[in-house]
Parts: structure tokens; C-alpha cells; sequence
């Protein structure tokens, strides 16, 4: 038997014992004593699940849901990028929000901006710009 044939013949059998096995597990059922869940009971047990904290800043989740399909960090810390200040960093915030018609709101753009200003650019904020 050749290699590629013997490769294929233990995918096959891989396949025909894993998968089903996979697909059958079973979903766990109520004991035949116990009343099956009504709706409002099965809410009740997904709301008393503790919810998981978010991470990241504002910032940081608009930026990465908006921006990072287009920028990778190597945009922000190459040599040539075109930010050379806080206000530059405003104004291509702002330019970018408006061209993808995102409407931010000042508080959001400047939440990316201090995002962006922590994570890569290091500018002093102006003494009015919260950080």
C-alpha cells in the first residue's frame, strides 16, 4: 500500500468512528420525576449565570470592531505614519469615523484616540483632553 492510500483509509476510519460519536452525544434530559423546564424557568437559569467582565477599554473594543479590519499595528509604529501629534491623531480619527459613516460621537472618537495615544504613539495630551 502506498502512503496517500493508507493516509486515506485511516481518515476513513477516523471518520466513521469519531464523527458519529460526536453527533450523538446525547443533550442531558430531566429526570422523569422532575417537570420539564417552562421558558420563563430556563430564562431564569441563564440570568443567574454570572456574566463574564468585559476587557479592554471602550477605545480598544471600537477600535478593533471599526478600524483593525484595515490597520494592523504596524501602521502605528512604522516610521512614516502620518500622526506626529495629538491633534493629528484627533483629526484622523475623526477624518476616518466620518468616511465610514460610523457616528461617533466626540466622546468616542476621543475614547480611540486615547486608545490609540496609550497603545502606540506616546503624544502629551493637551492640558484639557482627559486621559
Amino acid at each position: 500500500m502506498t502512503t496517500g492510500f493508507t493516509m486515506r483509509l485511516l481518515l476513513i476510519a477516523f471518520m466513521a468512528v469519531v464523527v458519529p460519536a460526536v453527533q450523538a452525544t446525547p443533550s442531558p434530559q430531566p429526570n422523569a420525576d422532575e417537570a420539564p423546564l417552562t421558558p420563563a424557568e430556563s430564562q431564569a437559569d441563564q440570568d443567574a449565570k454570572p456574566l463574564q467582565p468585559v476587557t479592554g477599554s471602550r477605545g480598544q473594543m471600537l477600535y478593533e470592531n471599526h478600524c483593525q479590519g484595515c490597520h494592523t499595528s504596524i501602521v502605528h509604529v512604522r516610521e512614516t505614519h502620518r500622526a506626529r501629534s495629538w491633534p493629528e491623531l484627533q483629526d484622523w480619527v475623526t477624518r476616518w469615523a466620518n468616511e465610514l459613516k460610523l457616528t461617533w460621537k466626540a466622546d468616542e472618537i476621543g475614547d480611540v484616540v486615547n486608545y490609540l495615544n496609550e497603545r502606540y504613539y506616546k503624544f502629551e495630551a493637551p492640558i484639557n483632553q482627559p486621559q
